[in-house]
Parts: C-alpha cells; structure tokens; sequence
C-alpha cells in the first residue's frame, strides 16, 4: 500500500478485496478500446481500499477466440513482475490447476530481511555514497516536454545484444548509457541519471523473490562522464562507472530512507531529483 503523507511505499496487512474479475463482449475494438482504457484510469488509491489488480476475460462478438486481459497499479508490481505472471499462467494453462510453481519468499519476508541488515549496509556503502555526493541535479518541472520513440532494427538490435559488446566486455545497458552520456555532453546538460533496475536482490540463501510478484525497482543515481573522449575511452569510462556501484544500486532507496543519521538521509533524497531517468528492460522475447 501506499501512505501519501511520506510519500513511500508500506507493506500493510489487509484484508480488502483487492483483485476484480470480470467477464465481457464488445461489439468491436474500438468499444474495446474505451472499456480498456476506462479500467486502466480508475485505481482509487486515495481510500486505501481501491481494486489494485483487474483481470477481464472477453471476446469480439463476431469472433471466437477469448482473450484475457490483466492489469494492476506499479505499486504492486514491476516488469520484471508480469513475466513471473505470464509465465506462471503459461504453466498453469498448460498443466493444469494442479502444477507446482516455483517458491518464493513473500514481499514482507524480503523487507524484514532488508531491515535486519540495514547496519551492514549503512557500513559498507555509506562513505561511497556521499563521497561521489558532489552534484546538485534539479528538475526542471516547467521545460516542456515531449515524448521521442527510437526504433533500431533487427540487425542493429541483434550487435547490440552480442558481437558489439565483445570488444570491451560490455553489457548492452553499458553501451546505452555511452550513447546517452555523449548526447548529454554534447547538449550540455547535468551527466547525473536516475538508474532503475529490478532490484531482488539476494539478501540470504532462504530469501528468494525472483519469482515474486511485487514492487522491488531500485533506483540509485549514476554520474556518467562529463567529458567527451574518443568512443573507446567513453566506453571504458561508462563501464567503470557503473560497475563501481556497490551492489548495483540495490540498496540506496533503503539508504536514502531508513538510514540513522538525518542528514545523510536529506543528502541521499536530494539526488533523487535528477531530471533524467534510466531503465534498460533487458530481453523480454520469450515466456
């Protein structure tokens, strides 16, 4: 759940009726259309007792084929969230209501632990946190934006993904960022970015949410290059930045929020407010 007076997501106990399932026929898709779109505006989060997770099994009348059609709020889950769940369904589908499914720990097993080690943490990755703390970004809420899609095609996609990685043993994520630091060099702008990531960390060997359905993104910044160089040594620097990140940034929302000291706290937040945020999703070609 969510408490708007801090603004931070809580694991609360309830016992609401949280998940809504309804069966329906539309006349044509642009009826479909507008009844998809409806479901998706209408999350009441405000009473704390809205329906987070909606699932519509339906059909066009003058068609015989059944879709099912799910969606929840990102307060409850992430992408990484909706494979386990597409898979799970595959699974089930396939096998019937009788097949085991992976094990997992509850979201609420993972936070406990998360607290439990919150000393640990604070330990080992405090000092290099405010020690790379010697930026101010800020957002900028009144530039206005836009929204600017960018296509490669199967060939460039596929030396992304492989052959354009050997050379530096880079990942693809490491390569994007290259391009998006050059691109902020050249246009000037503040070369700190908000890293997403799917977080799930691996906090002890009985805790596992890989297969958990839940919200884990973890969101740390990341301070690329500020100088232009040739495009090898911009690789090598992007990769060296991000690899120096203690356990990938899974831990700096936790920091930034429950650490002990007040003012390390207010200094982690503030470099919450980059204006540029980063996800790379990773391959999602297959169930």
């Amino acid at each position: 759940n969510k408490t708007f007076e801090t603004g931070k997501q809580e694991l609360i106990d309830t016992h609401e009726d949280l998940f809504s399932f309804a069966e329906e026929s539309f006349a044509n898709y642009e009826e479909l259309d507008i009844y998809l779109a409806s479901l998706n505006e209408t999350f009441d989060l405000e009473s704390g007792a809205g329906v987070m997770f909606k699932a519509v099994l339906y059909r066009i009348r003058n068609e015989s084929i059944i879709y099912l059609y799910l969606c929840a709020h990102h307060l409850i889950v992430d992408s990484a969230s909706w494979h386990v769940i597409a898979r799970d369904l595959q699974a089930l589908y396939d096998g019937g209501c009788d097949t085991k499914l992976p094990n997992y720990s509850g979201a609420q097993i993972f936070a406990q632990s998360l607290n439990a080690q919150l000393e640990r943490i604070c330990k080992n990755e405090t000092a290099y946190w405010l020690k790379s703390d010697s930026f101010s970004p800020k957002c900028r809420p009144n530039v206005q934006s836009r929204v600017e899609t960018i296509t490669v095609d199967e060939h460039v996609t596929a030396q992304l993904l492989s052959d354009a990685n050997t050379p530096y043993r880079t990942s693809p994520r490491e390569l994007l960022l290259t391009a998006l630091s050059n691109i902020l060099i050249e246009r000037g702008e503040n070369t700190e970015v908000l890293m997403r990531g799917c977080g799930r960390q691996e906090l002890a060997s009985n805790v596992k949410v890989d297969d958990t359905i839940g919200w884990f993104t973890s969101i740390f910044p990341l301070k690329l290059p500020s100088t232009k160089t040739n495009l090898s040594q911009q690789i090598k620097n992007v990769k060296e930045s991000f690899r120096s990140v203690p356990e990938e940034g899974s831990n700096y929302l936790h920091l930034a929020y429950h650490h002990p000291d007040n003012g390390v706290r207010r200094r982690l937040q503030s470099r919450l407010n980059a204006s540029i945020s980063f996800k790379y999703l990773g391959q999602y070609n297959s169930i």
